[in-house]
């Protein structure tokens, strides 16, 4: 840490008290989407009371599902390959400090506390319509930290859409979008078409576009802004391309190709998933397009042998097998719900805990889960014990599934455990990241 500091305080958990005063739009989801409430210009302002510059190069990623394994990996391969690489991603599972990085290590405690001081001597400094979000916060604080910190490359995870998004003030060598769907309807449209327009925002002029496969309406948006700000974009599907050769409960066989893979790249890796693989191919591409070749491909190698990602399908059980994945929204339910069954080809049955939050499209993930199993336990993560669960449970019974309600998020687990073991079943713990949360923090 550098710099002279007068904001102080007692001790970190007064500092977090002061950092969640502000408005936070992770838990306040009525607000408008608009360039009052999402404000560029706040940012940018704070970035500058703060003195702080961006000292390093950056890649910006955005998308609907995919950003956080995307963002992590892609700095896992900048760090394999010699450079001191920071990682800004949102939310965090159980512990705030997940959300700044260095080389996979969190910002410590005391470090975290004095940015938070820093960042309240700037704020003081602001009129009221210019004060703060808590992202806008935590950007702020994570640029400061990389600054100071002298990384050689940061990789930088939007929040919510792009355009307004306030990691957008970042200056990117290179942009990657990740699988865009349905998600956040209320604030970024609610056609496929409105929110890749938003997520296309981070597009920038003569920027390098790296884009996973995207729905027809997404993938033409994508390709006219790219045209429009002369930035070369390259797309899964079509100028690269990955496949599975193996999957197993220990982690998948793939195969990379690209025109300057022959043969094919032939990869190992620990992480499940058949959809983290398109996530991997973005990563591989994005070295590629950044760095030689043979450097590229090694630390691609590097990274991936140790590479795991907390929340993103990952199994808490063996007996009976229980996976926890944070999905929450129909797409990612459609693509959990194959993967698992990929995995497991002969599992007798499957049972479901299911924790969502109220503003996600409930109907349509009730409507994945019911194509693997008509049996369904609800519960509230324990985060956002407030969730009408009552609703919920509603739409299960539209949906024809068998349900059962139990509002402590650890009772629910038990009976969920118990369950699968009584009826040889593979159990799965999903709908929203919360949940995922309440199950690391047991």
């Amino acid at each position: 840490m550098h710099g002279t500091l007068t904001m102080q305080f007692k001790n970190y958990n007064e500092a977090l008290d002061f950092l969640y005063s502000f408005i936070d739009y992770e838990t306040r989801r009525t607000a408008d989407y608009s360039p009052e409430n999402y404000n560029l210009a706040r940012t940018r302002t704070l970035l500058e009371r703060m003195g702080v510059r961006q000292s390093f190069k950056a890649i910006h990623v955005a998308g609907t599902k995919g950003k956080g394994t995307t963002t992590m990996l892609t700095a896992g391969m900048l760090s394999a390959m010699g450079f001191r690489t920071g990682a800004f991603t949102s939310p965090h599972l159980t512990d705030v400090r997940e959300r700044i990085t260095i080389n996979g290590r969190m910002i410590s405690v005391p470090d975290l506390t004095a940015l938070i001081g820093r960042a309240a001597d700037a704020v003081e400094q602001l009129s009221t319509e210019m004060k703060p979000t808590t992202f806008e916060l935590f950007t702020a604080i994570a640029f400061a930290h990389f600054e100071s910190e002298h990384v050689d490359w940061a990789v930088i995870e939007t929040g919510m859409g792009g355009r307004l998004d306030s990691t957008n003030v970042v200056a990117p060598e290179l942009t990657v979008i990740t699988s865009i769907s349905f998600d956040h309807m209320d604030k970024l449209g609610n056609t496929l078409g409105a929110i890749a327009r938003e997520k296309a925002g981070i597009i920038k002029n003569g920027i390098p576009v790296i884009s996973a496969r995207q729905p027809e309406e997404a993938a033409t948006v994508l390709q006219t802004k790219a045209l429009y700000c002369g930035a070369p974009l390259s797309v899964l599907g079509n100028d690269f391309d990955i496949t599975i050769d193996r999957r197993s409960l220990s982690g998948m066989s793939i195969s990379y190709r690209s025109p300057a893979t022959t043969p094919p790249m032939k990869l190992e890796t620990k992480i499940l998933g058949d959809f983290q693989a398109e996530n991997i191919a973005l990563c591989i591409r994005t070295m590629e397009t950044l760095f030689p070749l043979q450097d590229a491909h090694t630390a691609a190698h590097k990274a991936l042998q140790s590479f795991t990602m907390r929340g993103r399908l990952n199994i808490v059980r063996r007996r009976p097998l229980v996976f926890v994945d944070g999905a929450h929204n129909r797409d990612s339910m459609k693509k959990l719900i194959a993967s698992i069954r990929a995995l497991t080809p002969d599992a007798s049955g499957y049972a479901v805990l299911f924790a969502p939050l109220a503003d996600k499209d409930i109907t349509g993930m009730l409507e994945a889960i019911r194509t693997v199993t008509p049996h369904l336990i609800i519960s509230a993560p324990p985060s956002h014990k407030h969730v009408d669960i009552a609703r919920t449970a509603e739409q299960a019974e539209t949906a024809g599934l068998q349900k059962v309600i139990e509002p402590d998020f650890k009772k629910a687990v038990t009976e969920l455990t118990a369950y699968c073991r009584q009826h040889r079943r593979v159990g799965i713990i999903t709908g929203s990241l919360y949940a995922v949360a309440g199950v690391f923090s047991r």
